[in-house]
């Protein structure tokens, strides 16, 4: 449960508190999950919430694409850069190389990638965000790079950042070895970063917890935890009602399979398709829904 409250899956936040939502990053990898990691969150979220001036998109942690608050995009490109002078020579360079190409101006990453074809493999252009100098936008079709200023912070403030807003949700558990996993970055900078670290509390969050959350794949309320199992061996995610976990859920388009887990009851079983249809909005479109 003290993840739950931690990440604000307890009581929606204030409509508007995106940035509060994604305070430590939604995984954006599934189409659209971080848009609903944003309506678990917040009151008041619609289909154009993730491109929200508060938030940006970045290769992030592990190099998966991530929703950030975009007054913390230092931490999430900055903060993971290795601190060995060859390795981050090596990202810098690759970077320049992604702006040569760029010139000033958005581009396709299809585009980019057919430009720099003597890359090994083209995928390692998601190593170069972290030089802090493009982001992302990935509008669950196409993905465009946009070049951007590098941001005026001192590289060793934006780890001490990210180590902070990793174990604001995540807690201490774990170390550095485990922050190092997370973060998608060598163990010896993470254990560097790791003695930085102050004492950082998680928000405290009064009074029961209530309410049907969808929690997408990808969403880190369900990092390092064993992944949701269907016997349609679908992409899925977490139901919670009132906190604990409920069942599972997938989507396809506005069509959406809810899979109860065994021995709910009823009652929350109805709580969970009436809250389904909250989606609607989301979607721009009725929701289809079908329990398995």
């Amino acid at each position: 449960m003290d993840r739950v409250r931690a990440m604000h899956l307890a009581h929606r936040l204030p409509a508007g508190q995106l940035a509060v939502a994604a305070h430590a990053g939604l995984q954006d990898s599934a189409p659209r999950a971080a848009l609903f990691s944003l309506h678990a969150r917040v009151d008041g979220v619609g289909p154009d919430s993730w491109d929200d001036p508060a938030l940006v998109q970045v290769w992030g942690p592990r190099m998966a694409a991530y929703v950030v608050p975009a007054d913390a995009i230092a931490a999430f490109t900055l903060g993971r850069l290795p601190r060995d002078p060859k390795e981050r020579a090596h990202i810098v360079a690759l970077s320049d190389r992604v702006l040569a190409v760029l010139d000033g101006s958005p581009m396709r990453s299809n585009r980019l990638f057919a430009t720099l074809r003597d890359l090994p493999n083209p995928v390692a252009v998601r190593a170069a965000c972290a030089a802090g100098r493009f982001k992302i936008r990935w509008d669950a079709r196409t993905t465009t790079l946009i070049p951007i200023d590098r941001p005026e912070v001192d590289e060793e403030d934006a780890r001490v950042e990210l180590v902070h807003r990793y174990v604001s949700w995540f807690g201490p558990r774990g170390g550095a070895a485990r922050f190092a996993r997370w973060a998608g970055i060598d163990l010896a900078d993470a254990a560097a970063t790791w003695t930085q670290l102050t004492p950082c509390h998680r928000p405290a969050v009064a009074g029961p917890v209530t309410g049907v959350r969808f929690v997408p794949p990808g969403d880190p309320y369900l990092y390092g935890r064993p992944p949701p199992t269907s016997p349609a061996r679908e992409i899925a995610g977490v139901v919670l009602v009132d906190g604990r976990r409920a069942g599972t859920w997938a989507r396809q388009g506005h069509r959406m399979t809810i899979r109860p887990a065994p021995r709910v009851s009823p009652a929350r079983l109805d709580r969970t398709t009436a809250a389904a249809h909250e989606l609607d909005g989301l979607l721009g479109r009725p929701v289809a829904v079908t329990v398995a």
